[in-house]
């Protein structure tokens, strides 16, 4: 099975650039100046306050830096309802992390990906198409990186109503086919969300796609009665009746 936590992947799927606990309350008058002047439409002011408060923990936690922490408080702002300053520490969490790289850098995946997190969903794929230019550059093409964002970008399309959310789809599982060398459990994911998507338009392919992803997942060392096989199955022993009998009545 693909372990997550691998430098490449992690990248990818996970944030753990950041400081890790969300403990914020030794930072309350600082962060407090900083909300304040946001609400007053200080937006610069603001900014600079989110900064400043990530500097002063990583100072006195100095686990990772202003960075880590900064995006540590993205991630608070987030869970505490406070969606739009969220979206502006992130922002600068970005040009942070940009400023302190010269070029791709994987810090500024993570940041992309923080901010993808608190912005509306158009917005969100926008940010994903450049995570994608970010990965081709430090992974590679094909790699598995850049597969399972492409997979991830389909996911943020379809919130966002996008109509490429299909051709998205097949391009994750093109890249993640020519991984040969790695586990196919994600490209069996991605046939498995191309068969969802197809349901209501093409039943025999996406039938042929669920089929296409219990071989992926067999392939990636799952077995026989595994959830997402399990879900396969069921859907094919559903459905392959119907699709039989609407070639017979065409």
């Amino acid at each position: 099975m693909t372990d997550l936590n691998t430098p490449e992947i992690g990248a990818s799927c996970r944030i753990e650039r950041d400081a890790g606990p969300e403990n914020w309350d030794r930072y309350n008058e600082l962060l407090s100046s900083a909300l304040l002047a946001f609400q007053a439409g200080a937006i610069d002011e603001a900014a600079r306050g989110f900064i400043e408060v990530a500097s002063v923990r990583a100072r006195d936690e100095p686990v990772v830096d202003a960075l880590g922490h900064l995006l540590s408080l993205v991630r608070y702002l987030r869970n505490t309802s406070r969606r739009r300053e969220a979206e502006l520490a992130a922002r600068e969490a970005l040009a942070l992390a940009e400023a302190g790289s010269d070029g791709p850098h994987p810090d500024v995946v993570y940041a992309a990906r923080r901010l993808q997190g608190v912005v509306n969903p158009v917005e969100a794929v926008v940010v994903g198409e450049r995570i994608l230019a970010l990965c081709a550059a430090l992974y590679g093409v094909p790699s598995l990186a850049l597969g399972l964002e492409l997979l991830g970008l389909s996911r943020r399309m379809c919130w966002a109503d996008n109509p490429e959310q299909v051709a998205t789809v097949r391009r994750s599982i093109g890249v993640l086919e020519q991984c040969v060398d790695a586990d196919s459990t994600p490209a069996g994911a991605a046939h498995m969300r191309l068969s969802q998507m197809l349901y209501s338009t093409d039943l025999d392919e996406a039938l042929l796609e669920a089929e296409r992803s219990i071989d992926a997942f067999l392939r990636g060392g799952s077995r026989e009665g595994h959830k997402e096989i399990w879900i396969q199955r069921r859907f094919i022993n559903q459905h392959r009746p119907k699709a039989t009998d609407d070639h017979l009545s065409v």
